[in-house]
């Protein structure tokens, strides 16, 4: 991830980039906070508070990485072996 063309993809400047992010270290920190936060601990909470039996949250938590893998714009599926 490069600060310059990140930022023309964005339409800012380097310098409004540099305004709220110290570093590009700093911008992959905080992508991967927010990255983390709404895509591992927020399921994980949502599991835990739905069911008390683990192999229920097993399967929720499945259900939530296949829907997750589903509604992914970015992934291309895997082609299926047909015989």
């Amino acid at each position: 991830m490069a600060v310059v063309p990140l930022a023309k993809e964005l339409g800012a400047t380097k310098g409004s980039f540099y305004w709220h992010f110290v570093n590009r270290e700093a911008l992959v920190e905080a992508a991967l906070a927010d990255w983390e936060q709404s895509h591992t601990a927020t399921v994980i909470a949502d599991i835990e508070a739905a069911l008390d039996d683990p192999l229920q949250q097993l399967r929720l938590l499945i259900q939530a990485c296949h829907r997750a893998g589903r509604t992914r714009p970015d992934r291309t599926p895997a082609p299926r072996n047909r015989r």
